[in-house]
């Protein structure tokens, strides 16, 4: 009989708030765009994250002086030593936001320049569980920059990812196979993602799991299967063969 897994509990609050270049490396292809949940909607998320195309006036003058002051302001908040953790959860989204928002990749990499990626990983392990989920979707949207998955990997973010796939809510768990369903579509960085112990983890889910939980782990094999070295290891942990 599988273990009962411990989820987090999180007291409720009331909101605040062409043709692609060629890439270094091979990458699994992208979903469709999805519209960013409000909060309080349900979710539908299955971890993968694209922005939707911007609006004619999104590279104004003035929009880009807002975007980044308030860039400025989510990181901030974020690295405040004193900032209470729905302040962070609420910095997290917000750069979520500007990423998506954004007409280009390089939103995400002023995000990355601005020092963002340490505290996110950090509010992985401490936030509240509202913004642990955020931090690991901000992540996600990040690493859907290829040329940034690797500086999300370097943050450390790949055993926070696995401990909020294993431990967190429903939402956190979502949002780490996201996350880690972006990192893995680098071919290159498949087996850093098994060797932070992955796999054991998403079998779990796949087995035990909500289904928009084993909706995201399902996938997230099916990613990590296209490498056929990994593909035998998927079937050892237990998943079902047809992932493997």
């Amino acid at each position: 009989t599988p273990k009962r897994e411990v989820t987090e509990s999180c007291p409720s609050r009331n909101s605040a708030s062409s043709a692609p270049e060629a890439e270094p490396e091979p990458r699994t292809a992208r979903r469709s765009p999805r519209q960013l949940a409000e909060p309080g909607s349900p979710r539908q998320r299955t971890g993968c994250y694209r922005r939707p195309a911007s609006s004619p006036s999104s590279s104004s003058a003035p929009n880009m002086a807002a975007r980044e002051a308030s860039l400025e302001l989510c990181v901030s908040r974020l690295k405040d030593g004193d900032a209470d953790l729905h302040a962070k959860a609420n910095a997290a989204m917000g750069l979520y936001r500007i990423v998506v928002d954004s007409e280009d990749d390089g939103v995400a990499n002023m995000i990355v320049e601005a020092g963002a990626l340490e505290p996110l990983v950090a509010l992985l392990h401490c936030g509240c569980c509202e913004g642990k989920a955020g931090a690991a979707r901000t992540l996600g949207a990040i690493a859907d920059v290829a040329e940034l998955s690797k500086r999300v990997v370097g943050a450390g973010a790949l055993p926070a990812l696995v401990a909020l796939l294993k431990v967190g809510s429903d939402d956190g768990k979502v949002e780490a196979a996201g996350a880690l369903s972006n990192i893995a579509a680098s071919a290159s960085l498949r087996a850093l993602i098994v060797a932070a112990g992955a796999l054991p983890v998403l079998v779990a889910v796949l087995q035990s799991g909500a289904s928009r939980c084993r909706e995201g782990a399902a996938r997230m094999l099916s990613i990590l299967a296209e490498d056929p070295f990994l593909r035998h290891k998927i079937v050892e942990a237990g998943a079902p063969p047809r992932l493997g």
